[in-house]
């Protein structure tokens, strides 16, 4: 999917952003958010909430998201 041999380990890829594993076919796993959806004929709304809503203070980190959109096969 578009990453390239890491020059220290060949059998592993560099990956784009958006994309993990050694082949760079799969989402990148966190640990609270993301999800693969597959899509449909009509259209549909979905809500998701960053953070938490019940602790306001800042975080000193940040956590990525991926959410794929795949068509049914």
């Amino acid at each position: 999917m578009g990453g390239y041999p890491n020059p220290r380990d060949c059998s592993k890829c560099i990956c784009p952003r958006g994309y993990g594993g050694a082949q760079c076919n799969e989402r990148p796993q966190a640990k609270k958010c993301g999800e693969t959806l597959t899509a449909s004929p009509k259209a549909n709304t979905i809500s998701y909430t960053v953070g938490d809503m019940l602790n306001s203070k800042e975080k000193d980190d940040f956590e990525e998201c991926y959410y794929w959109i795949q068509i049914r096969s």
